[in-house]
């Protein structure tokens, strides 16, 4: 199937759909990014530094795996805020990410390196959920993970995530100068219109009076 066709196989399905109200969310979803992000961050220091751990007593802490989820969704919220700034609302993570295909990167908006962290970072997600699972199951050594492997993809998500969301940034306050150069240029237009208006009804007027006379 085609990009187009998925497209359109996902609006069919309302798991992409045209919302006004979703634009007025835009904002909104760009700051749970950067929430995410600073989430993710504190996270990781707070795995990696002892002397935090004793101060508020939790020396167990290690919780690379939860990096890479915030980190993730960090990533997705970024990408319902862009797709909000064209009133589009995903329900669904793939469609989110064809969306984000569609939209940006095929019309010279965003670097295809992007979508492809994005993409690999979903892969990355799923994992996470099974180890996570194995981990509540107390079978987490079927899944041969070691705490430096942990470590390693939460240093590669935090690398990601950080780039991802700074670009998504970028193109989300690109749209919004559109936005407010449109709304100047049809403010501008308006006016022109009122005074066209009003110096033709002021012509109308004065042939008026002449005529009279």
């Amino acid at each position: 199937m085609d990009l187009k066709s998925q497209i359109e196989f996902y609006k069919r399905k309302l798991l992409l759909r045209e919302s006004k109200v979703e634009k007025m969310l835009a904002g909104s979803y760009l700051r749970k990014a950067r929430n995410n992000i600073i989430a993710m961050q504190i996270d990781y220091e707070v795995s990696e530094n002892e002397e935090v751990k004793k101060l508020i007593n939790i020396s167990e802490f290690k919780e690379y795996d939860w990096v890479v989820v915030k980190g993730y969704y960090a990533m997705y919220m970024a990408s319902l805020a862009c797709l909000a700034k064209l009133s589009l609302k995903s329900e669904n993570h793939n469609a989110t990410i064809s969306a984000i295909e569609f939209y940006f990167v095929e019309k010279g908006k965003l670097e295809r390196n992007y979508l492809e962290i994005l993409k690999n970072v979903s892969l990355e997600k799923g994992y996470v959920d099974n180890l996570k699972d194995a981990k509540d199951d107390r079978i987490t050594a079927q899944y041969n993970v070691s705490e430096e492997f942990e470590k390693r993809k939460a240093n590669e998500m935090i690398s990601n995530a950080k780039a991802f969301v700074d670009r998504m940034e970028k193109l989300f306050y690109e749209f919004s100068r559109e936005e407010e150069k449109i709304k100047k240029e049809e403010e501008e237009r308006k006016r022109t219109e009122e005074r066209k208006n009003k110096e033709n009804n002021g012509e109308s007027e004065e042939k008026k009076v002449k005529d009279e006379k």
